[in-house]
């Protein structure tokens, strides 16, 4: 399972400097540079790829060999097959593309309102941390890439140095945010995403910044069609509250141990997340035995992240136990659910997909050198 930036977590059962924009006080808008910019980033489609010439990257999922570890060699293939979706004809024609840059996500979501909700679950990674960071106020960047007038993708970098998350987008697209960043200075650490999308944004940073990107971790994005099998787990499903603060900071630190993540703001974290009802706990017999966030719905869609069993009480089925019926509360409660898995981990998306959960895309992390 992963944290709120879709990353995986070994413990749980499948093992979140630029100035603001300039804003014009007597209109109320967002300038499309950054400053320092001297000009808006407008690309035009023959000044991209050639005026004869088409692309198209595609947010079909990418077929990876289930039940088998990811191995370095398919690593390779994923990020390969992911730059050959490329190769169709471009839905975006040849009207300007630009680049809208901005440190409220506030703005971003009514700019790109339209774009955001038009596929709630692909989509959902980002409007969750758009809706965190209105909440919570916590910096970051933000680029909307518009065709005309409507928004075509997005990209968020929250917090500031943290690598970059983006929608599905086609590769003009891509180009166009890539030249922004890089021409406003901001430095990357990587790109997580959309597999073709991220191969694609990974390529033309590779070339733009002359630094080397390396894939690093797969993940696969499923969604919760219809219940299926139901663990043979005895227990229960039950809300976190006040009494279980200590544990979710312990079990929050650990988890964070795992996937390699900053634990300098665990407490903080594990107190938002009590506060907002979103962690749920697996009891038995008295015991609390694994965990699950259920994250803030975003267009009616609930994100499940963050499962994690510590290791004495791993191999009996709480984490699966958890998720199911976590699942079936919220799918009660209208919601439709998904989640991510770690594609070198077979066991766990073996497992989410005996209890209901259906691939639907695919997602690569890369890291720049």
């Amino acid at each position: 399972m992963t944290d709120e930036y879709g990353r995986i977590g070994h413990g749980c059962l499948s093992a979140d400097n630029i100035p603001g924009p300039e804003h014009d006080r007597s209109t109320g808008q967002h300038s499309l540079l950054a400053p320092g910019q001297e000009s808006a980033i407008n690309r035009r489609a023959s000044d991209l790829h050639g005026a004869d010439k088409s692309w198209e990257v595609s947010s079909a999922s990418l077929i990876v060999m289930e039940g088998l570890p990811v191995t370095r060699s398919q690593f390779a293939r994923l990020a390969f097959e992911a730059f050959l979706t490329m190769f169709r004809s471009d839905k975006i024609s040849r009207m300007e593309l630009r680049v809208l840059f901005s440190e409220d996500p506030a703005f971003v979501i009514r700019r790109a309102e339209k774009f955001l909700s038009s596929e709630p679950v692909l989509h959902n990674l980002i409007l969750s941390i758009l809706h965190s960071r209105v909440a919570q106020g916590d910096p970051g960047r933000y680029w909307i890439a518009l065709h005309g007038e409507e928004a075509v993708g997005v990209v968020v970098q929250s917090p500031p140095d943290y690598p970059a998350t983006l929608t599905p987008m086609e590769p003009r697209a891509v180009l166009a945010i890539v030249d922004a960043i890089a021409e406003a200075g901001v430095t990357l650490a990587g790109v997580n995403g959309d597999a073709a999308t991220a191969a694609s944004f990974a390529g033309q940073w590779s070339e733009r910044c002359k630094s080397a990107s390396t894939p690093f971790q797969g993940t696969r994005l499923y969604e919760l069609l219809e219940l299926g099998e139901v663990p043979r787990t005895a227990g229960h499903l039950r809300q976190a509250g006040p009494r279980d603060r200590g544990l979710m900071i312990l079990w929050t630190r650990a988890f964070q141990d795992e996937i390699g993540e900053s634990a300098n703001d665990t407490e903080r974290r594990a107190d938002r997340a009590l506060a907002a009802g979103q962690i749920w706990l697996w009891d038995q017999n008295g015991e609390t035995t694994s965990m699950a966030v259920g994250r803030e719905p975003a267009q009616g869609v609930v994100r499940l992240s963050g499962v994690y069993t510590p290791p004495e009480k791993r191999k009996h089925g709480y984490a699966a136990a958890c998720v199911h019926a976590l699942s079936k509360h919220l799918r009660d409660c209208g919601f439709r659910c998904i989640l991510y898995t770690d594609l070198g981990n077979p066991t766990s998306n073996s497992i989410y997909r005996r209890i209901g959960y259906k691939a639907v895309a695919e997602a690569l992390r890369y890291r720049f050198d």
